[in-house]
């Protein structure tokens, strides 16, 4: 990851990569749901990494960290049964209006 990576970039990052998230699931196509999640979650890690250094400050690293265990813990989990297409996306829709309070 670039070392000018900023929580700006970070975000813009999320967005692209959870709206193409959402459009899979909102399409129920199992396969491009698995790729757009493993993307999203993957991208998440990257930052995580990123922004977890001693000379990043405290108040930067807290967002980064909160992304990251949702996307590897219970997005995958919830991702598993097509049956919770619907409310994942709706939960990511959300999640995604919330990154507004950080740009």
């Amino acid at each position: 990851m670039s070392t000018s990576i900023s929580v700006s970039d970070f975000i813009k990052q999320v967005h692209v990569l959870g709206e193409d998230l959402i459009d899979a699931l909102n399409q129920g196509d199992t396969l491009r749901v698995n790729a757009a999640q493993q993307k999203f979650s993957d991208a998440i890690e990257r930052a995580w990494q990123y922004f977890n250094r001693p000379e990043v400050p405290a108040r930067e690293r807290a967002l980064p960290r909160i992304f990251e265990r949702w996307a590897q813990g219970d997005l995958p989990k919830e991702i598993s049964d097509p049956a919770n297409y619907p409310a994942v996306a709706h939960e990511l829709k959300l999640f995604l209006s919330s990154l507004v309070i950080f740009e």
